[in-house]
């Protein structure tokens, strides 16, 4: 039965795979090929007009397939709270160091599913309206999320009961909505360009802002895992959840990503001008190098968190825990971004899945 089902599996991605050779061979870039977007169905395999030097083989993996397959990490590694939470019930006995290994292995999940998304989420809004909205309301959910927070942490780590106790200091619960925030200020200081910045040195200026937001995740990411635990401060639960932020591997990704992207842009703009590059930013060859600025960055995190997972000095740090990471990379190589307009029906699917998983 092992050897048929590994046969079938083996038959199975054998025609998967021709069938996606084929498809990136018939559906490449052809000569004076012009943008269409269909409605709202997405454009996903129109390319430029009059680019010559574009590569022929296009990435083939659509972003929603990616936001799926996040969505549905983020859930399944949402679900070590159960666990606490039979523990807490008596559903559930404690057993050596399960108390700790069983939530970790699914918080490795979330991680994993957090990586694809926040990277969906940058592609997306990149060049958007709807970044400004973002800030406002990433910001607000952050304030709400760290009143409740706070409040609880602080009630759980009072309690009386051990387990509780033990519960509320084993628990990972940081708030990424302030952080997420501060990616989005980077969005609007790097890749907009208000009216009312006419000269270059304004745009030098707000280019520059930009080191305001990644000062606060550095400094915020710093004080939330080394304050209490490294340098002895001994701050509150409601100011350390102040500061509270994700973890040190999406700062790195999320701030070597954004920057390689816009070293990208410039380059390409002072090369080709920009109303050319707007256009090229949608073919190929562009497609793939930003997927390989995406895959580097996820590379080197996952091949620092491979050499100093064994460090217990790193671990205390943070650093090492999630060595999967470097399995993502590969797989955002063939990501293709959505182009033409919206599919509501799609977006709004996406957006009850994304409630139901961080719920």
């Amino acid at each position: 039965m092992v050897s048929l089902t590994l046969l079938f599996l083996g038959a199975l991605m054998s025609a998967g795979s021709l069938f996606c050779l084929i498809f990136t061979f018939l559906y490449g870039r052809k000569k004076d090929e012009v943008i269409k977007n269909n409605s709202d169905s997405c454009a996903s395999f129109s390319r430029e007009p009059h680019a010559k030097k574009d590569i022929f083989i296009t990435p083939i993996i659509p972003e929603t397939v990616y936001e799926i397959a996040g969505i549905i990490l983020v859930f399944f590694g949402s679900l070590g709270i159960l666990y606490y939470v039979f523990t807490f019930l008596g559903m559930i006995s404690i057993s050596g160091n399960d108390f700790i290994d069983i939530p970790n292995n699914f918080f490795y999940l979330f991680m994993i599913g957090m990586f694809l998304l926040y990277f969906m989420d940058f592609d997306i809004f990149v060049d958007d309206k709807r970044v400004i909205g973002n800030v406002f309301l990433y910001f607000i959910v952050f304030g709400c999320l760290y009143a409740i927070e706070a409040l609880v942490m602080n009630d759980l780590l009072s309690s009386k009961n051990l387990i509780v106790q033990e519960i509320a200091l084993n628990a990972q619960i940081p708030n990424n909505f302030g952080t997420i925030t501060c990616y989005f200020i980077m969005m609007m200081t790097l890749f907009s360009r208000p009216k009312f910045i006419k000269t270059n040195k304004g745009l030098l200026v707000l280019r520059l802002l930009t080191i305001i937001p990644i000062g606060i995740i550095i400094t915020c990411t710093l004080i939330y895992n080394y304050a209490n635990t490294l340098w002895g401060w001994n701050l509150s639960v409601p100011i350390l959840y102040l500061f509270s932020s994700e973890k040190i591997q999406f700062s790195l990704l999320c701030i070597i990503y954004l920057i390689g992207l816009f070293i990208f842009k410039t380059l390409m703009e002072k090369k080709y001008g920009e109303d050319k590059t707007k256009i090229l930013m949608n073919g190929n060859k562009a497609i793939f190098t930003k997927n390989i600025i995406a895959a580097l960055t996820i590379l080197i995190i996952g091949l620092n968190e491979m050499i100093l997972s064994k460090n217990s000095y790193a671990l205390t740090l943070g650093l090492g825990k999630y060595p999967n990471l470097v399995y993502i990379a590969p797989a955002l190589l063939l990501y293709h971004p959505h182009m033409g307009a919206r599919n509501l029906k799609v977006d709004w699917t996406l957006n009850i899945l994304y409630i139901i998983s961080f719920g």
